[in-house]
């Protein structure tokens, strides 16, 4: 341990002699959340930064970012009011079902939920039967809680997280079919031969990507990986829900180039991902999401999407061979005339 921190602090120096800034991103958080008012936009770009959100201020961030912490150091008055409801909804979910402890925190808190925003299904409470007569937001939900009480034991706040995770992702909705278009084009950029192999099936089409995106990909992901998308997710980007997309199924390129058949592809997505395979995907989504510009949000419309498919793949690699160019060429010249004649003179000498 003191060998990688002395290697650590030697290269720190380097890159300070040589005029780079290292930014140390647990620093960063300390930062914002020293401060009395928690700045609330350097934090979601804290978020939505190309690295992993330091373990130790991600659930802090999401509470924050989610409406649940006060961004005002001290303030708890609402959180124990959400507490008191809870308690509340959690009592009149086993009075009302007659369920108990003992089963399933999912499906309790799935009644909590519909509870809260009051849209039990009639069937329900004749019934007594929750595991029947689910719709496709229930599925969600059960994804989204299930994994929320992974990352967090307390009832209460995986409900709450859970809960105000969901609501904000809803806003997404309305861009569903834009997204999937642009799945299409991340994917015949990314890999032109995978892309039309699969296209000729109609792979994405039969592929449940709207659900990936209304649960999160909750239960698709394991638990460690997931964090990192929902990072992203959380700090409001639905673009990344796209790369993530695009590199999950480019990571069954061999299998999908094997097969022909529509139903044997799908067979390659029913099995559980592990650890590495997960970050391979999200490390790949990551290194997408950069090549894009960080973008956020789509902006362009089923035209412009359409005339991006249809035009031939070496103009699109070219466009983007010339982005890239120019974008290169930004930065060299931001860094010679941000640094002195001095500077670039002891650099050179250092190097020789």
């Amino acid at each position: 341990m003191a060998d990688r921190a002395e290697a650590c602090n030697f290269r720190s120096q380097y890159y300070s002699k040589v005029d780079f800034k290292i930014v140390d991103h647990k620093k960063t958080a300390e930062r914002l959340f020293a401060e009395r008012i928690v700045d609330i936009h350097k934090l979601e770009c804290l978020c939505l930064r190309p690295v992993t959100l330091n373990h130790q201020y991600r659930y802090l961030t999401w509470r924050v970012l989610l409406g649940l912490q006060s961004p005002v150091r001290g303030e708890t008055t609402e959180e124990e009011y959400r507490k008191k409801e809870f308690e509340d909804l959690y009592r009149t979910s086993q009075e009302l079902f007659n369920t108990s402890k003992a089963e399933d925190n999912t499906k309790n808190l799935l009644l909590c939920y519909r509870l809260k925003f009051g849209t039990i299904p009639f069937s329900w409470i004749t019934d007594k039967n929750v595991d029947e007569n689910l719709s496709s937001e229930d599925v969600s939900l059960l994804a989204i809680f299930s994994t929320m009480l992974e990352i967090s034991e307390n009832l209460c706040d995986s409900f709450w997280l859970a809960t105000r995770f969901y609501q904000s992702s809803k806003k997404f909705r309305n861009q569903y079919d834009l997204l999937i278009d642009k799945v299409k084009i991340t994917m015949r950029n990314e890999d032109d031969q995978v892309y039309e192999h699969i296209n000729s099936v109609d792979l994405i089409g039969n592929l449940p990507i709207k659900f990936w995106f209304s649960s999160c990909f909750a239960q698709i992901f394991p638990t460690a990986s997931l964090e990192r998308i929902w990072d992203k997710i959380i700090a409001g980007s639905s673009m990344f829900m796209v790369n993530v997309t695009a590199a999950l199924v480019l990571s069954f390129r061999r299998p999908l180039l094997a097969l022909k058949s529509v139903n044997d592809m799908l067979q390659c997505f029913e099995q559980q991902l592990t650890e590495n395979h997960a970050n391979l995907v999200v490390s790949h989504a990551l290194d997408m999401w950069r090549k894009s510009g960080f973008r956020t949000t789509p902006i362009s419309g089923s035209d412009s999407v359409n005339r991006v498919l249809s035009q031939p793949v070496s103009r699109s690699i070219q466009n983007i061979g010339n982005l890239s160019l120019f974008r290169s060429l930004q930065k060299l010249n931001s860094f010679v005339r941000n640094t002195s004649k001095e500077k670039v003179r002891n650099f050179t000498s250092q190097r020789k």
